[in-house]
C-alpha cells in the first residue's frame, strides 16, 4: 500500500521569474493510474488518434504517474533492472511475484526513472473470484474462473499501487459484486474526462502527444474548440453572420455569434469547476460552491439560447417588437410567419418547447430563491452534495425531466417528502447535453441564407483544419470533446 506516498509536481515552468505570492503553482498531487498494457497506445502519428491514444498521451504528462500491467508480464524488449533478492523491475511497468505461501497477499514491483520499488497487494477480493460466475460464461468452468482470478489480481494490483484509476476493459471487474470505490475502475471512454479534469485543473490543456510531439492549448482556445466540436452547426451559421457583417460594416451579427460560442465555452468551464468540487471532500464551504457554480451555468447556457433567438429575429427582420424570445408566444408567433419550420421548434409538445420552459424555470428560479443544498451520506460515498429543485407550479421540470429521460436520468429524487433534489453532476451534464442538443437545431433551421449580403456555399466544418495540426483539426477536436466527456 503506498497510501502515504503522495507526489506533488514541480513549477511547470523553470524559466518563470515571476515570484510573486500570487503567482500559480500546480496545485492538486499527481495523479495515480495503473492501465492494462494493451490499452496504453502511443500514437504513432497525431492526425489520426483513437481515444486510446489520446488517453495514453494524457497519462505521459509528468503530472502523472503511470503505470502498465499485465497478466502474463510486460512485453519482450521492455527495459528491465535485475534486483537484488533476485526480482526483476521493468521500466514502466507494475508486476506481481509468484506466489509466496501468503495467500493473503503478493508483492509486487513497480518501476519509473530507473527506481524499481517494491510493494504488496493483499488477496481479499482475489479468491472469491473463481467461484462468482459473472463473467466469461461462454468459456468452459475452469477457464472462466482462471481469467475472473487473473482480473481480481489485476484489481489486487492497482488498489496495492493505491492507484486513483485502473483503466482496464476487464468484464469481471464491471460486472461483480466487490467493486473498489478507493480505486475507480474505469474503461478508457470514462477514464479520458477524468484524467482530462484532472490535467486542465492543474492548468494544462494537452490535446494530444506521443514521444516525440506534444500539441498544447491555451485554456481559453481550449473551451473555445470544445464549444465549437459540441456545436456543429455553428460553422455554417457564424460564417453566415461574419459575411452580413462584413459586407454591411456593422458588426451586430458577427458579435452575436461570438457571443454565443463565448458563452457556451465559459459554461463549460464553470462544468469543470463543479466537476472538481463535487470529487472533493464534501464539506459546506463546497456545497456552497456547488450552488454558486450552478447559478453561472444556468445563467450561462440561458443566455446562449436567448442570442440564438436574437440572431433568428434579426436573419428573419421582424422588426423592434416584441423582443426575441424562444418562451414567447407572440414572438414564436412572428417567426412563425416568416419561417414554419424554424417555429415549430418550440411548438406545443415538442422537445424544444419543454427545453426552453424548463431552463426558464431554473433561470427565474434564481432570483425567485436561493437554491439550497444538502450534505447526503446515504450514498456510496462518505457524502455528496445535492441541492433542491425549485418549485414548478406549472409543472415544467416535471416535464423536462420526462421528455429527456427520466428524473433518476437527471440525478433527482425524493429525499424528504415533497422535496425534490438533484446530484449537481449529473444533472449539469444533461443540462449540457440537452441545451447543446436546442442550441444546434436552431442554428442548422436557421435560414441565414436569406441575409442580404451572405453568398456561395456555406463552410460546415472548419476551412482551415485540413491535414494540418491546429486548434481546428479534426484531431484536436476530437480530443478535446472527448476530454470534456459530452
Amino acid at each position: 500500500m503506498l497510501s502515504a506516498h503522495v507526489e506533488w509536481p514541480r513549477n511547470p515552468d523553470p524559466h518563470d521569474s515571476d515570484e510573486s505570492p500570487f503567482a500559480p503553482r500546480p496545485p492538486l498531487r499527481k495523479l495515480r493510474v495503473v492501465i492494462d498494457g494493451e490499452l496504453y497506445q502511443v500514437p504513432a502519428e497525431l492526425l489520426e488518434v483513437t481515444p486510446e491514444e489520446v488517453l495514453t498521451g494524457l497519462l505521459m504528462h509528468d503530472h502523472v504517474i503511470c503505470f502498465r500491467y499485465a497478466d502474463n508480464g510486460p512485453p519482450p524488449g521492455t527495459t528491465m533492472y535485475e534486483l537484488t533478492d533476485g526480482g526483476r523491475a521493468y521500466e514502466g511497468w507494475v508486476t506481481v511475484d509468484p506466489p509466496n505461501g501468503q495467500p493473503d497477499s503478493r508483492g509486487i514491483v513497480f518501476c519509473t526513472n530507473r527506481r524499481p520499488v517494491r510493494g504488496t497487494a493483499y488477496m481479499d477480493r482475489h479468491r472469491r473470484a473463481r467461484d462468482e460466475a459473472v463473467a466469461y460464461t461462454d468459456l468452459p468452468a475452469a477457464q472462466a474462473a482462471d481469467k475472473r482470478e487473473a482480473d481480481a489480481l489485476a484489481l489486487q494490483v492497482a488498489l496495492g499501487l493505491d492507484a486513483d484509476i485502473f483503466v482496464t476493459e476487464r468484464p469481471y471487474l464491471y460486472l461483480s459484486r466487490g467493486r473498489s470505490s478507493r480505486t475507480k475502475v474505469l474503461r478508457p471512454a470514462e477514464a479520458l474526462p477524468v484524467v482530462g479534469l484532472y490535467l486542465r485543473s492543474q492548468g494544462v490543456y494537452s490535446v494530444v502527444r506521443n514521444h516525440d510531439k506534444h500539441f498544447p492549448m491555451r485554456r481559453g482556445g481550449y473551451f473555445a474548440v470544445g464549444a465549437m466540436e459540441l456545436l456543429p452547426a455553428v460553422w455554417r451559421w457564424s460564417a453566415a453572420c461574419d459575411q452580413e457583417s462584413v459586407a454591411t460594416g456593422e458588426d451586430t451579427l458577427s458579435e452575436l455569434a461570438g457571443a454565443l460560442v463565448q458563452r457556451v465555452a465559459k459554461a463549460l468551464e464553470c462544468r469543470d469547476e463543479l466537476h472538481r468540487i463535487v470529487n472533493r471532500a464534501k464539506n459546506n464551504d463546497s456545497r456552497s460552491a456547488v450552488l454558486s457554480t450552478l447559478d453561472n451555468v444556468l445563467l450561462l447556457l440561458s443566455a446562449a439560447v436567448d442570442v440564438s433567438a436574437r440572431v433568428a429575429h434579426r436573419v428573419l427582420d421582424l422588426g423592434e417588437r416584441p423582443p426575441a424570445d424562444w418562451n414567447r408566444p407572440d414572438w414564436v408567433k412572428k417567426v412563425r410567419e416568416r419561417d414554419k419550420n424554424l417555429a415549430a421548434l418550440v411548438g406545443e409538445r415538442t422537445p424544444g418547447r419543454q427545453l426552453v420552459t424548463g431552463l426558464a424555470a431554473l433561470r427565474d428560479s434564481l432570483h425567485a430563491e436561493t437554491l439550497r443544498g444538502l450534505l447526503s451520506p446515504d450514498t456510496p460515498a462518505p457524502a455528496s452534495i445535492l441541492f433542491t429543485l425549485p418549485p414548478s407550479p406549472g409543472g415544467e421540470l416535471a416535464a423536462l425531466f420526462d421528455w429527456f429521460g427520466g428524473a433518476a436520468a437527471w440525478g433527482v429524487r425524493e429525499i424528504h417528502p415533497g422535496e425534490l433534489y438533484a446530484d449537481p453532476g449529473m444533472f449539469v451534464d444533461q443540462l449540457f447535453t440537452r441545451t447543446l442538443g436546442f442550441l444546434n437545431v436552431v442554428m442548422a433551421r436557421t435560414p441565414v441564407e436569406r441575409l442580404p449580403h451572405v453568398r456561395g456555399p456555406l463552410p460546415d466544418s472548419p476551412e482551415s483544419a485540413g491535414r494540418v495540426l491546429n486548434r481546428y483539426s479534426e484531431t484536436s477536436r476530437r480530443s478535446i470533446r472527448w476530454q470534456l466527456g459530452l
